[in-house]
């Protein structure tokens, strides 16, 4: 009996009395992980993955490498060595983009479980 009345003193607690579904309030901010507008040749780091991805980039264009997130993380060519940039929490970095037109997949070398693609083409 003493459950019965704590489980509908919970319920009671829970409706809003109008027997209408209320929706859940969202908040106003952005989320830290969400990343901000990022311009043609730039990369994001956030919520330690690269945004975009895959990032679409003319060849030997500069690219600029925002990142938001609280560590430190790498932009390192899976292969070849077409390029391998650290880049510290906060601070923006930038690297050229290979010569050659091609898809390069990277990953951040602290964080393996971090991969993108450049994509490079004319």
């Amino acid at each position: 009996m003493r459950r019965l009345i704590v489980l509908a003193v919970l319920l009671a607690g829970c409706s809003s009395g109008s027997g209408e579904y209320a929706a859940p309030r969202t908040s106003a901010t952005t989320p830290a992980t969400t990343p901000a507008s990022v311009p043609g040749n730039a990369l994001q780091i956030a919520g330690f993955s690269y945004q975009p991805n895959p990032l679409t980039v003319k060849p030997g264009a500069t690219i600029t490498v925002k990142n938001a997130d609280s560590a430190d993380h790498t932009v390192t060519a899976d292969t070849g060595g077409a390029f391998d940039l650290t880049v510290s929490q906060g601070e923006p970095a930038t690297f050229t983009a290979p010569s050659r037109a091609g898809t390069f997949a990277f990953h951040c070398s602290i964080h393996p479980s971090m991969h993108g693609t450049l994509v490079v083409a004319p």
